[in-house]
């Protein structure tokens, strides 16, 4: 497993030493920098306008965008006008991954999941499904059940601790017939804690995705693609698994669900996900405010761009009538495919 992290500290520091060479630019602007709405402006679109991954991928014209924005700005409007500018602008990006940051506000964007039904009610879960009898891992990386004879683990983001519980989480699952393993509303979190979880299903050495790094000032400069590997485990589960995604399984689950279709026991069930296939980077404004944006692209092995997200092999909403009568119809579902 350490093998996995250093590989992925190694291209995580490539990622930086090209940042910061290109155009030698630094990670943080400089604080000499003028400190202006009409600066900041400035500074925060070239900086897109170069670094940004997905311009063409998405065909997203940014310098129109400067033409009608750009007019909308002058040094005494007040900050709160100012940062509605900015929002407006970098809504047009429709990216997770992209996000403003100032003392009185913060934008994100949410329309990947806004506009799809939810697919999700934690509350039928608790209520119908677990009876209070689900149980925790330290860390509270993993909750878990059994339903039936089969075993369910919810993972509800990738930032918790004690990942490596996955371990005697299957060993005490090893009577199931099969596994369901939902992240619906996992935000995501660490790639690595997703690794850690999709290798201990997984019996060889497999390629799961390509990363390519903005590395120029053009919206087509990229580096070569690097692969990324799920490492095989000692003593991995092979037995059926059922992967529940909803389009807010986004970011490092939206990985996660990459390296499982990698996993020929594995079925993928629900809605598409919500996607988020680029690595963030954080940069800072000359007044203070901070932004992110993602500046590299990830490939499935087959070469397909999974930033607007992955589709299930079997597609299933919750239904209205089975959330009447307090059933989960995913989870419905992936209990008869793994009971067949």
């Amino acid at each position: 497993m350490a093998n996995i992290k250093n590989m992925r500290f190694s291209l995580w520091l490539l990622g930086i030493i090209i940042f910061t060479l290109s155009g030698c630019e630094k990670l943080f602007i400089k604080p000499d920098k003028e400190n202006t709405h009409i600066s900041n402006f400035e500074i925060l679109w070239n900086d897109f306008d170069k670094n940004y991954s997905f311009f063409e991928y998405k065909r997203i014209n940014w310098d129109s965008l400067y033409s009608v924005y750009r007019p909308l700005v002058h040094n005494e409007m007040k900050n709160r006008d100012f940062f509605k500018v900015l929002n407006q602008l970098l809504f047009h990006l429709k990216d997770g991954h992209v996000n403003l940051s100032a003392p009185f506000d913060y934008t994100r964007f949410s329309e990947y999941y806004l506009k799809a039904p939810p697919n999700f009610n934690y509350d039928l879960l608790e209520r119908n499904y677990f009876n209070n009898q689900q149980m925790y891992t330290k860390g509270g990386a993993y909750e878990y059940i059994w339903l039936g004879n089969i075993g369910y683990i919810r993972i509800s983001d990738f930032d918790a601790s004690g990942f490596g519980y996955i371990e005697g989480l299957l060993t005490y699952f090893s009577n199931a017939k099969g596994i369901i393993i939902d992240i619906r509303n996992n935000p995501g979190g660490d790639p690595y804690n997703a690794e850690i979880v999709a290798s201990h299903f997984n019996n060889v050495k497999r390629v799961y995705a390509f990363w390519k790094w903005k590395n120029g000032p053009k919206h087509s400069d990229f580096t070569d693609a690097f692969p990324y590997y799920i490492e095989a485990s000692e003593n991995p589960w092979l037995k059926p698994v059922a992967l529940l995604t909803n389009r807010s399984s986004f970011s490092a689950s939206n990985d996660f669900t990459l390296m499982m279709h990698q996993l020929p026991h594995v079925i993928h069930l629900g809605d598409t996900t919500g996607g988020g296939g680029g690595v963030p980077y954080y940069r800072e404004l000359p007044n203070g405010w901070t932004y992110r944006f993602s500046r590299t692209q990830t490939l499935s092995p087959e070469g397909e761009n999974v930033e607007f997200g992955i589709s299930p092999h079997v597609l299933q909403y919750t239904d209205t009538n089975d959330f009447i009568n307090g059933k989960d119809s995913m989870i419905e579902k992936a209990l008869e495919i793994l009971d067949n």
